[in-house]
């Protein structure tokens, strides 16, 4: 039975719905307006064009835009490159797609355009994603499938109990338009491929495989709920580090580790063989440690694991590029002009003293930054940091030699071809990097 679920929809407020003009969204905006007097809201269109099918693409976009002028609704319409973010940021089109998505979701609502903003995802989509996720390894969180709310409850899914075949039914009944975005049909997208092969040969086998895997997924929702309340109260916290003890199960040590990452700002960059080395830190003598990313450590100090930030906070220093000793930070930088030719490049980075701006600084990395590499040109340092194998930790914390965005040195590592010495160089500099121990 098609019964959306608007319990999430306050009377009174402004709902922005997602509207992409496929079959899903087109019925979703249908629905909330044909409940829209009963709950008491205003309603309007958000568009989000991801710059993927090129001008068709932006054909769905007018037939949006025509779709809510028709029913006298508000329209706002955002353009993103999806490609582009996907290939800056090593993501798929597809979570490129999703995040600057959500990102313009929140834009309307910070804008004031309404209060929350209604998405189309389905009950198919939920199974859907159960699959992928279950196949990629993923953990019991990954089993529950798409939640009901989420974002603080400003991004609601009335439709999640819907299947794609009862919006389908709704589609025919209303005699509702909508556009085809051919990209449901390339099965190179792997939830497309879930979706037009897989699916159907499970649904052959098990007719009612969607509703199980739901009931499934509020099973594991209700485990994974509970698991997390335990950790919750097994972490201890003074705000500035967290601990449990070795002894806890390993479910709920997993579960200790993630919160306490997230507590620390690391909401995304971790992985599971960070989760697991923190975990085997059980297993070792105290004092053992393993390095995490953003300058996180995690400790074994007697029978807890510490999870906390490294001893020594990056310090948002710049300080002018000069001859002579600098403690910058955590390293002692050393700059010497050579009155002759060295007869020997090792034991230090040596460069051209004429090619450094007078304006140039010491500092650390700053997003947009950029280095020229010996024969390998123009990259980004976040790149370069990352092909030279640079941990996360380290690379918000190395010394640079900088002006505006142009990196001339890592200090640790090697220069730029910018300031290389060649036959015209006057002016030698040796320049050596010490960590210092804290």
């Amino acid at each position: 039975m098609f019964r959306p679920d608007f319990s999430e929809i306050n009377r009174g407020e402004t709902v922005g719905v997602a509207l992409s003009g496929g079959k899903d969204s087109v019925c979703l905006l249908h629905c909330i307006i044909s409940a829209r007097k009963e709950l008491g809201i205003s309603l309007c269109v958000i568009n989000v064009e991801h710059g993927i099918r090129g001008d068709a693409s932006k054909k769905d976009t007018d037939f949006c835009r025509k779709l809510a002028l028709s029913l006298g609704l508000p329209f706002y319409t955002f353009s993103v490159d999806a490609i582009s973010y996907a290939k800056e940021n090593s993501l798929s089109i597809e979570e490129s797609a999703r995040v600057l998505r959500y990102a313009k979701f929140f834009e309307a609502i910070d804008r004031g355009y309404c209060d929350k903003i209604a998405v189309a995802h389905h009950l198919s989509d939920s199974v859907e994603t159960i699959l992928f996720n279950l196949l990629r390894g993923s953990s019991l969180s990954g089993a529950k499938g798409i939640s009901a709310e989420n974002y603080g409850g400003k991004i609601i899914r009335p439709l999640l109990d819907v299947s794609h075949e009862e919006i389908s039914l709704y589609v025919d009944k209303h005699r509702l338009l909508f556009v085809q975005d051919e990209t449901n049909f390339y099965t190179d997208y792997t939830r497309n491929a879930i979706r037009l092969e897989l699916m159907p040969k499970i649904k052959k086998i098990f007719p009612k495989a969607e509703a199980a895997l739901k009931r499934f997924a509020a099973l594991a929702k209700e485990d994974d709920d509970y698991l997390y309340s335990e950790a919750l109260r097994s972490l201890e916290s003074d705000g500035e580090k967290y601990r449990f003890s070795i002894d806890l199960p390993r479910p709920i040590k997993n579960r200790c580790v993630i919160i306490a990452l997230k507590k620390l700002g690391l909401k995304k960059d971790y992985e599971k063989v960070h989760v697991d080395d923190v975990v085997s830190l059980s297993d070792n003598i105290s004092g053992k440690k393993t390095v995490l990313p953003k300058s996180l450590i995690a400790v074994r100090e007697g029978g807890y694991i510490v999870i906390k930030r490294a001893n020594f906070a990056v310090a948002e220093t710049v300080l002018p590029f000069t001859l002579g000793e600098t403690y910058f930070n955590d390293y002692l930088i050393t700059c010497e002009k050579l009155s002759a030719p060295p007869t020997s490049f090792s034991n230090g980075l040596y460069f051209d003293a004429d090619k450094i701006p007078a304006q140039a600084v010491f500092r650390t990395k700053k997003t947009g930054d950029y280095f020229t590499k010996f024969g390998g040109g123009k990259v980004s340092l976040k790149k370069y940091l990352t092909d030279c194998k640079f941990p996360e930790s380290k690379k918000s914390a190395t010394p640079l030699i900088a002006f505006d965005k142009t990196v001339y040195c890592v200090c640790e590592k090697d220069v730029s071809s910018l300031i290389k010495i060649d036959n015209d160089t006057v002016n030698i500099i040796k320049l050596t990097c010490k960590k210092l121990k804290r």
